[in-house]
């Protein structure tokens, strides 16, 4: 395999995990400290549920719409990208909401929250 770059892997997968924390703080500080903006409820547990919901459809969306788009240029997998990011992001925010306003108690327990009584 002459000029492929390999790389090792633990150490990689090391990076990742602490530039993803490294990404959340940074952030997390620049806007409570610097801007004073404060965050509702609705994203902090919408967020979550990003987190925990989006992995149930997104290889199945990807292969659809991967399928129906076919992109053949490196320009043209940057936007099916872009895209995806946004659709994955979007359907599950809009289901949060949905939720969200519907049923909040079952919304709650979903997102590691209590049953108020």
């Amino acid at each position: 395999m002459s000029g492929a770059l390999e790389y090792c892997w633990p150490i990689f997968n090391a990076f990742v995990l602490f530039g993803v924390f490294a990404t959340i703080q940074a952030t997390a500080s620049l806007l409570t400290v610097k801007a004073g903006w404060n965050t509702s409820n609705f994203w902090i547990t919408g967020s979550f549920f990003l987190y925990a919901m989006h992995f149930l459809y997104r290889p199945n969306l990807m292969a659809w719409l991967g399928g129906l788009l076919n992109p053949a240029t490196p320009l043209a997998h940057l936007g099916f990208y872009l895209l995806m990011c946004l659709l994955v992001i979007g359907l599950a925010v809009g289901l949060y909401a949905i939720l969200y306003k519907t049923v909040p108690t079952f919304t709650s327990v979903l997102v590691g929250g209590r049953i108020k009584r």
